[in-house]
């Protein structure tokens, strides 16, 4: 069995991956939101949005995670994405 040191650092290298992670994705945002203000579009896409909660439920569901927590989780990382496309 793994000692808790050896159990905290694995948690360590995957939050480091999902912040990398969260940071390609914003970057992506970033690129989302020039593209939206250069043809006028809205910042916020309802449509698009609720297929995410569809796409994220369902991977929840996989993975046998509380599809709730997912949820809030992603209603933060669109908030910020919004944030930052709005700054374009």
């Amino acid at each position: 069995m793994k000692t808790l040191k050896q159990l905290r650092k694995k948690i360590n290298t995957i939050d480091k991956t999902i912040i990398k992670h969260i940071a390609a994705r914003m970057k992506l945002s970033d690129k989302i939101g020039k593209l939206k203000a250069k043809s006028a579009l809205p910042i916020i896409d309802k449509s698009r949005e609720k297929k995410l909660e569809t796409f994220h439920k369902k991977l929840s569901k996989q993975h046998q995670l509380s599809v709730k927590f997912i949820n809030q989780l992603f209603k933060l990382i669109v908030i910020e994405s919004r944030k930052m496309q709005k700054s374009k």
